[in-house]
């Protein structure tokens, strides 16, 4: 991937979903978690059934190296907006 990645609307999307589906994984039972869980699933849903079907290779592409960052990084969890993130990845490209 070069510096001219894109931050599409399609990755955009994408990778809130990503980030939001992420937080699953911590969830515990508990009744008041309920609906924090069903949003995050809802977005990973999202995810498979809306974004990846829209995905040009270079939006795929794109997105595939930023979240394997995002996740690899742990910067997923900061307080960053995704646009700020963005801009940290494609720096360090």
């Amino acid at each position: 991937m070069t510096k001219t990645a894109e931050l599409t609307p399609n990755v955009f999307g994408a990778v809130k979903c990503w980030i939001l589906s992420n937080a699953m994984d911590s969830y515990g039972p508990s009744a008041n978690l309920d609906a924090a869980w069903h949003a995050a699933y809802a977005a990973e849903c999202q995810l498979f059934n809306v974004f990846f079907k829209q995905f040009t290779a270079e939006e795929h592409e794109t997105y595939r190296e930023f979240v394997k960052w995002l996740d690899d990084s742990r910067m997923w969890e900061s307080d960053l907006t995704i646009a700020e993130l963005f801009e940290i990845f494609v720096e360090n490209l």
